[in-house]
């Protein structure tokens, strides 16, 4: 079995106590200056909490260069309000002919064959 960044097994019974998911990771992007403040602190917008503070700009500059050469874990869950639901199917999801669930790792269908040029193995 191959699993691409970003994939997830669901597993049951002495499965589920091992790894779950492969991370994705997203690399930074180039070329694009420092984090920078730009006059705008979440302090400003939350005046009235007593949890945010100000930070220095000198801070600010240790956390924007962390940031940008560290690996940062998050974690992301949909919750849903009073009588909401899931949708029946992913929407970047779609099934072929076959059956078979084509999904964003595989690449476009070459033209002259009709035929996916990578497809994934569901075995």
């Amino acid at each position: 079995m191959y699993m691409h960044s970003g994939d997830v097994m669901v597993m049951s019974g002495q499965s589920r106590l091992l790894y779950h998911a492969v991370p994705r990771i997203v690399p930074a992007p180039q070329g694009h200056a420092p984090l920078k403040m730009d006059g705008c602190s979440p302090a400003l917008s939350l005046q009235d909490s007593t949890v945010v503070e100000q930070i220095s700009e000198q801070d600010w500059a240790v956390c924007s260069k962390y940031i940008q050469s560290s690996r940062v874990n998050m974690t992301v869950r949909q919750v849903l309000g009073p009588g909401q639901s899931f949708p029946e199917e992913p929407s970047h999801h779609e099934k072929t002919d076959a059956g078979r669930t084509v999904t964003y790792h595989d690449e476009p269908a070459d033209e002259e064959s009709g035929r996916m040029k990578r497809t994934r193995c569901d075995c």
